[in-house]
């Protein structure tokens, strides 16, 4: 009993102390304004609209690029059996998901592109974070797998990704994605 009220007391004694500390009021720098060069405004146009509609149609063709680029890259045979029907049809029935997967997939695809293209990989594999990780970058499955590619402890530490306290190389985009070219032999034997 003495020490549970030792404790208490001490815990009390501690966030009162943290209160009063924090509600202090640090005294100011002052402030000189003599360094500072005026800041002056002007008058911008507004682009014409050819060239907006352009460069919308330069945007719009480069978006529509990164998923032709990707079934450009599509080299592994077609599989017929019934489950892939069946999870074919779940995406099919479900287009307001792809469309998430679509916006989500967009910040990472190039890169994805880019590590798949300079290792000669089969181009499907870019859209494995679809299954894993539905590309959500820092994904935590019950299995301790994390990241877009959803490595499991074990795998990230034999591939070489950092695993610390403060830093998991599982979440790290850059890292995870250049492992392609590290494991895509040892992967497709094994698959």
């Amino acid at each position: 009993m003495y020490v549970n009220f030792n404790r208490s007391a001490n815990f009390l004694l501690i966030s009162i102390s943290l209160i009063v500390v924090g509600c202090a009021e640090t005294p100011k720098a002052p402030i000189s304004y003599n360094d500072r060069s005026p800041i002056s405004f002007s008058q911008t146009t507004k682009p014409e609209p050819s060239k907006l509609s352009n460069r919308l149609k330069t945007a719009q063709s480069h978006k529509n690029t990164v998923w032709e680029r990707l079934l450009s890259l599509y080299s592994l045979p077609e599989i017929d059996n019934d489950r892939v029907e069946r999870q074919l049809n779940w995406y099919l029935d479900h287009p307001a998901y792809i469309a998430r997967i679509q916006q989500r997939a967009e910040p990472y695809l190039h890169l994805i592109l880019d590590e798949i293209e300079a290792n000669n990989i089969p181009g499907e594999l870019a859209l494995l974070p679809v299954v894993e990780s539905a590309f959500i970058p820092d994904a935590y499955s019950k299995a301790d797998a994390s990241g877009l590619w959803q490595f499991i402890p074990d795998t990230g530490k034999l591939y070489g990704l950092e695993q610390t306290s403060w830093y998991d190389g599982r979440r790290d985009i850059l890292d995870s994605t250049s492992l392609l070219q590290l494991g895509q032999g040892q992967c497709l034997e094994s698959h």
